[in-house]
């Protein structure tokens, strides 16, 4: 299964917040998921944590590297239509 994780999604996974279910990070740990980030989250937590909108921002772009099994997509189609409408 594809698991297109946003923003927040990764951020609840890094910090285990109890807002991210047990099912969700179940099928995130499952190594047969294919996990999938767009490169728009790493521009999110960079400029909430530069307006200081976000306290763990620092932390989260260090763990980046972490993300061994994790694909990175480019700036999505849907992305760029949800920034447009800003």
């Amino acid at each position: 299964m594809r698991l297109l994780l946003d923003t927040h999604t990764l951020l609840w996974w890094w910090t285990n917040s109890p807002e991210l279910s047990p099912r969700v990070r179940e099928l995130i740990r499952d190594e047969s998921n294919e996990v999938l980030v767009s490169a728009a989250s790493a521009w999110e937590i960079a400029t909430k944590h530069r307006l200081g909108k976000l306290e763990i921002g620092r932390e989260a772009v260090a763990r980046f590297d972490e993300l061994h099994r994790v694909c990175w997509k480019g700036f999505l189609y849907f992305h760029a239509i949800a920034f447009s409408k800003a």
